[in-house]
């Protein structure tokens, strides 16, 4: 079973980051979602390797 690429969304609009979320979910990736800027660097440091911005 291959392994699912993981993808950190950083978004305070509730509806924008679901519409993002589901559709990459449906293209196979692991997204994890922060609502701040503050809980995505959080997310980073304990989960992600590299950032892209």
């Amino acid at each position: 079973m291959e392994e699912k690429t993981n993808i950190l969304i950083v978004e305070d609009d509730y509806e924008i980051a679901r519409i993002m979320k589901d559709h990459l979910d449906r293209e196979g990736f692991q997204v994890t979602w922060a609502s701040t800027g503050v809980g995505g660097w959080e997310l980073r440091k304990l989960y992600y390797k590299i950032r892209l911005s």
